[in-house]
């Protein structure tokens, strides 16, 4: 008989190790000790990094919330303090100075409440390996390198932390003829402090080419905790940078002529979270033939923007000589997409979105989730004449005290506009009285589920002809309309239907017998009840917006923090956004169990000093009336002061 052989064992494979992060403890109070440890297997470098981020942050430049080195030890730890905001984190490995993620840790719970005294972290003993380097040298792009700069930073600065830039060497200011030195990718961190002399002339003007990637955008924003406020009128002409929590002013009282600013005519250039308010400028985005799109500004507060024209026998505003010019958001566009989202825009000098253009483009513009009020020249004004505009989209915003006017009678014949889930009311208060929504020329306009509320003028106004209303390019229906008009207890449509159509002067009945429009929108004399609104930020957890329309007149409102973006346990304050350096209205501990607030509101209009120089300026004109005109409209409607208990905005902000 014959004996196979006895196999032989196959060997049992070397484990190969594998990328690996872990944090420790995975609670921790705010500024607490947090360790994370590291394992890279093999083909270590000395420019492999750690970096902190919140759970579910891009994995993009800017987004790091702290970071260091490995220095080429293939395992190893840091110790560090915990954030000082409440929320969920982890820490990432990255490989060879760029952004190649290869592992993720646990996620850590950062509470706002005092957490157990933990056992301290051992010292680690250092594993033996190539020497860290201590300061990188600057690195090509993506590379997670700070930078920093300071208002009282000398010429020797090397921009680190210890030794800042100045803002003109850091951005590379046009105007100085400085070509910035930071690799695209980087974030610029701006001490607090004011920068720029707030100058009113052009000398104000601050260009840079500074630039980033679309995958690793380099970022400008404010130190952690501090408020820097710049005076210049910041023109961004290179692409993909983000600009953040920075604040925009001009501090002099000077409303004859005004500079200051933020421009983002660069591709991919975006304003997130900041403040801008008395500049000459506000926001704009200009360059639209030059740019590919990807402009967006979000989260930011925009008020107070503007100056006075004066100009005898030439502006015919009031027929007074003068005019109010300048607006929240100036924007132009043809490729791609320019968005405005979730920012809050009020009493600027003209408009709030003012999308004109006489010789260029305004295609690709949306605008969603805002909230903008109190705007003598409409809360939004889009109009070209020589580029009809196409793809404009106006989408679940609140609008208070101002107009929503689409297209100009003599423009151009406009190609598709979209406009759904949105409140509109004209000019409610004091002697004031402007139509709520204008429509003129589109061969398209989807007009769906929005709120409209004029108190005593046209709901609905129409000065032109639309050649192709009734054509199956108008969808407009579902609708609420609400307003009285001379007595009678609904609100009145003008519309000139041209090309031997009926036009129509009168109630819905009357509008809809002329163009089968709205037969399932409703009517009424005013709206009843409270509606509250709630918007979370996007970029920043815990962050929110609060609108409340509230019908009723009621002295408190209800407020459901469910959808604000809070976390059980986070402190959080709610400021006025009227008053947002004043005391906050609202401070608590968010608790998931009982997320219902009550928060107070006022109960007349009141004056607001945030705003330098207006009404001095307004009187001083009144008080030349050989030359301009002032009415009382003029002054009831400019004046800085609070909306009424009608109307209110909050900002819900997180605290440490």
């Amino acid at each position: 008989m014959t004996v196979s052989p006895t196999p032989t064992p196959t060997p049992t494979p070397t484990p190969v190790p594998s990328y690996s992060i872990a944090a420790s403890p995975s609670a921790v109070s705010v500024g607490g000790p947090l360790a994370v440890t590291w394992n890279i297997p093999s083909n270590q470098s000395q420019t492999d990094w750690v970096g902190l981020y919140r759970v579910g942050a891009p994995h993009i430049a800017g987004n790091e919330l702290w970071w260091r080195y490995t220095g080429g030890s293939p395992t190893g730890s840091f110790t560090l303090n915990a954030p000082l905001v409440a929320g969920q984190y982890e820490f990432r490995l990255s490989l060879n100075n760029s952004f190649s993620l290869v592992a993720t840790s646990n996620s850590v719970t950062v509470s706002s409440t005092p957490a157990p005294t933990p056992t301290p972290l051992p010292t680690p003993t250092p594993t033996p390996g190539p020497t860290p380097v201590p300061t990188p040298p600057p690195c090509p792009a993506p590379c997670p390198t700070n930078r920093y700069v300071s208002p009282t930073a000398t010429a020797s600065g090397d921009g680190s932390i210890g030794n800042p830039w100045t803002l003109e060497k850091a951005l590379g200011r046009v105007e100085s003829n400085l070509t910035s030195p930071v690799p695209a990718g980087a974030t610029i961190y701006l001490r607090g402090g004011v920068y720029g002399t707030g100058v009113t002339t052009a000398d104000n003007w601050f260009s840079t080419y500074l630039s980033g990637t679309e995958a690793n955008p380099t970022v400008i924003r404010s130190y952690p905790g501090e408020r820097a406020i710049v005076q210049w009128y910041l023109r961004l002409a290179g692409e993909w940078i983000t600009v953040r929590d920075l604040e925009f002013t001009i501090l002099d009282t000077n409303r004859y002529q005004r500079s200051g600013g933020l421009a983002l005519n660069g591709t991919g250039t975006k304003a997130i979270n900041c403040l801008v308010y008395n500049t000459g400028t506000g926001l704009a985005m200009f360059n639209a033939e030059n740019n590919q799109g990807g402009r967006e500004v979000y989260g930011c507060l925009v008020w107070g923007n503007g100056y006075f024209e004066v100009q005898p026998g030439v502006f015919s505003f009031s027929n007074g000589g003068w005019r109010g010019n300048g607006s929240a958001f100036y924007v132009q566009n043809k490729n791609g997409l320019a968005l405005i989202n979730d920012v809050i825009a009020f009493r600027n000098f003209s408009t709030g979105v003012n999308a004109y253009a006489s010789d260029s483009y305004s295609d690709g513009i949306h605008v969603k989730g805002n909230t903008l009020f109190d705007h003598p020249g409409g809360n939004v004004l889009t109009a070209t004449f020589d580029n009809p505009i196409k793809n404009q989209k106006i989408l679940d915003n609140n609008f208070y005290n101002g107009e929503v006017h689409l297209g100009y009678a003599g423009g151009n014949l406009n190609t598709d506009v979209v406009m759904t889930g949105n409140i509109v009311t004209g000019w409610n208060q004091g002697a004031a009285q402007v139509t709520a929504f204008t429509v003129n020329n589109w061969a398209s306009a989807y007009i769906q589920n929005n709120k409209f509320y004029a108190a005593a003028v046209e709901v609905f106004y129409n000065p032109t002809r639309n050649a192709f209303f009734s054509g199956a390019g108008y969808v407009w229906d579902n609708n609420s309309y609400y307003g009285t008009y001379q007595g009678r207890q609904s609100p009145q449509f003008v519309y000139f239907a041209g090309f031997g159509g009926t036009d129509v002067f009168g109630p819905i009945a009357d509008w809809r017998a002329a163009t089968g429009k709205d037969l399932n929108s409703t009517v009424g004399p005013r709206p009843t009840g409270m509606d509250i609104r709630i918007r979370p930020n996007q970029y920043e957890q815990g962050r929110a917006h609060i609108t409340i329309y509230n019908w009723a007149n009621a002295t408190t409102a209800n407020v459901n923090l469910s959808t604000s973006g809070l976390t059980n346990g986070q402190s959080y304050k709610i400021q006025d956004a009227q008053n947002f350096f004043g005391t906050p209205i609202y401070s608590g501990t968010y608790n998931s169990s009982s997320p219902v607030i009550t928060i107070t509101l006022p109960e007349t209009e009141s004056p607001i000093n945030a705003y330098s120089g207006v009404l001095e300026t307004l009187l001083e004109l009144q008080s030349q009336p050989q030359y301009y005109t002032v009415s009382a409209v003029d002054i009831d409607m400019r004046t800085p002061k609070h909306t009424a208990r009608e109307f209110n905005v909050f900002v819900v902000l997180p605290r440490p």
